[in-house]
């Protein structure tokens, strides 16, 4: 579902292509959000407590949610988004149980090193 989510926002959105200089985080009000179809894939921590989100074009954000999130790490979760943004304080779903978890705030997060 998480990459049909995604995949729909960025068919839906990709034409309008990324800017350059656009920042990888932006404010919301008081929220910190990505652009729904900036997001090419997530990766959970162990620790279940933070989703790093690979952005095209090699930009990584990190999201550390306020508590951890039972099942995250194995099952994977969704999101709905009635805007283009996925912010802070965003519900997100676990696939397999169904358990709600609240999203923190985005901060920037060094690139994962690639391994041959």
């Amino acid at each position: 579902m998480k990459t049909v989510t995604i995949a729909f926002a960025a068919l839906l959105l990709g034409s309008m292509g990324a800017n350059a200089a656009e920042p990888a985080i932006h404010n919301s009000g008081k929220n910190t959000c990505v652009w729904a179809y900036m997001v090419d894939h997530t990766t959970v921590a162990p620790d279940s407590k933070s989703i790093v989100f690979h952005l095209r074009g090699g930009d990584q954000v990190v999201n550390t949610l306020p508590a951890a999130c039972n099942g995250l790490q194995f099952h994977g979760f969704t999101y709905v988004s009635r805007t283009d943004e996925v912010c802070a304080g965003q519900g997100i779903r676990v696939i397999k149980s169904g358990q709600v978890c609240m999203l923190g705030q985005f901060a920037p997060s060094a690139p994962t090193p690639v391994v041959h």
